[in-house]
């Protein structure tokens, strides 16, 4: 018997004086300077400079029509659509001083990751990355007071990014004022993370456009010691990104990381992961330049500000997590065991119970296919419900015959908020065999 997964999710002053920070004044630099900790900022600073220039003089091949890229409809951007984090740090103006534009890199990891020409290599292919795990699987986390203190919703949403995490994870996180070592929430001009525990007080920026959960979720991401998904060591296998549309000097921003410093864990390259930018961040023509390779139908799960499966797998890895579960629940579906509750899973979109093998209980149905073609409508999403805390889906099971397989036909989609990531309001199929995979939206 085939089976297919139908879910439908929705949401609702003086300017300084070098040109490289935009219009951020003196004290808004100075605040920025602060919040790298211990990293020196001019090291930082070179090491940026050096990849970007060493990226606009890379030769830029010419796109390949109907080769390079797939044939995608021009859809209008929804008027609820929040600023990526790119366009925010862009706008802000820490971006140029940020790695891959909104991660702050310590002096050991600047020296692994970008080092100067000649120097360092040995020490590059030596490296064993990420190693800047928090110690115990325990974060420690404060926030920042007075007047660097997160507004209302940005600490709601830090909250919830938290919640997200430790859900999925064996991950444990403690709000600590006094901890060596712990993340500072505090509103910065833009949204920004160092990449794993780097030690002492280390910030993570969520200010002005910030204050959704999912850039809540990615800088989070970053804490714990994710990197970007398209700067994968793996990408190009999956990825197709046209640097011809990328001004020359934010083309440094889409470099890959290498197998020393980048370890996957063995899950594969997923287009819906949180930690994935989308695919017009930063393009010059607001044309697509990164470029599903090897499925062209998953375009539109680019940019998602939804948490993906094959994440939540890959930091359980990352952690360590499968260890505190030598024996415990089946888990079907591609479910995991829970680290948090061993005889219980942690399933896939799509699928709930101890085993991942029912359909999640509220909106949606359980549905049969049959030779003769039937209809539904189903309404994503409503236009009074604005921002909630929480993604709310509708999951409905699609079942065929044995032997049959189940064909879906969209037959009229109206009033769609269209976004990349398709988190304001979309449909996703998940029809592929491995459920872990965000299905196509």
């Amino acid at each position: 018997m085939q089976q297919m997964i139908l879910v439908v999710a929705f949401l609702a002053s003086i300017a300084a004086s070098d040109s490289g920070w935009g219009t951020m004044t003196a004290a808004q630099i100075d605040q920025f300077k602060q919040s790298l900790g211990e990293t020196d900022v001019n090291k930082f600073d070179a090491a940026l400079a050096r990849a970007r220039a060493a990226a606009a003089a890379e030769e830029i091949p010419e796109s390949r029509p109907g080769v390079d890229e797939p044939i995608i409809v021009p859809k209008t951007k929804s008027n609820l659509a929040e600023d990526t984090i790119s366009q925010i740090n862009t706008k802000t103006g820490v971006a140029p001083h940020l790695y891959h534009g909104d991660m702050i890199l310590t002096n050991k990891q600047i020296d692994v990751v970008m080092p100067a020409s000649g120097a360092a290599s040995r020490k590059k292919r030596q490296a064993q990355w990420p190693a800047e795990l928090w110690a115990g699987r325990t974060v420690y986390y404060t926030f920042a007071t007075g007047a660097a203190a997160l507004s209302a919703r940005a600490k709601q949403v830090a909250l919830l990014g938290i919640d997200q995490w430790r859900k999925a994870t064996c991950i444990s996180f403690v709000q600590s004022a006094t901890a060596k070592n712990r993340i500072r929430f505090f509103k910065g001009d833009g949204c920004y993370s160092n990449v794993g525990m780097t030690g002492g007080v280390q910030d993570l920026s969520l200010g002005d456009g910030c204050e959704t959960i999912g850039h809540a979720a990615h800088e989070l991401g970053h804490a714990l010691g994710f990197w970007h998904t398209q700067s994968r060591w793996d990408r190009d296998t999956f990825l197709n990104v046209i640097l011809a549309r990328i001004p020359a000097q934010w083309r440094d921003q889409f470099s890959k990381e290498t197998s020393a410093t980048n370890h996957n864990y063995g899950v594969t390259y997923d287009y819906g992961s949180i930690m994935h930018y989308d695919g017009r961040e930063l393009s010059s023509t607001n044309q697509y330049y990164a470029l599903t390779k090897l499925a062209p139908t998953y375009q539109d799960n680019i940019g998602s500000y939804i948490l993906s499966f094959n994440e939540i797998v890959m930091m359980n890895a990352h952690y360590g997590c499968p260890t505190k579960c030598t024996s415990g629940a089946t888990c079907l579906n591609g479910g995991i065991r829970n680290p948090r509750a061993c005889n219980q899973c942690l399933c896939p979109s799509g699928w709930a119970g101890t085993q991942c093998a029912a359909r999640p209980a509220g909106c949606g149905a359980a549905l049969t296919a049959t030779a003769a073609a039937q209809t539904t409508t189903i309404a994503a999403g409503s236009a009074s419900m604005g921002q909630t805390n929480a993604f709310a889906m509708c999951n409905y099971l699609i079942r065929a015959p044995a032997g049959k397989k189940v064909q879906i036909v969209l037959t009229t989609l109206t009033n769609n908020e269209c976004v990349d990531g398709c988190y304001h309001g979309g449909i996703e199929i998940k029809a592929m065999s491995d459920h872990r995979y965000t299905g196509i939206r």
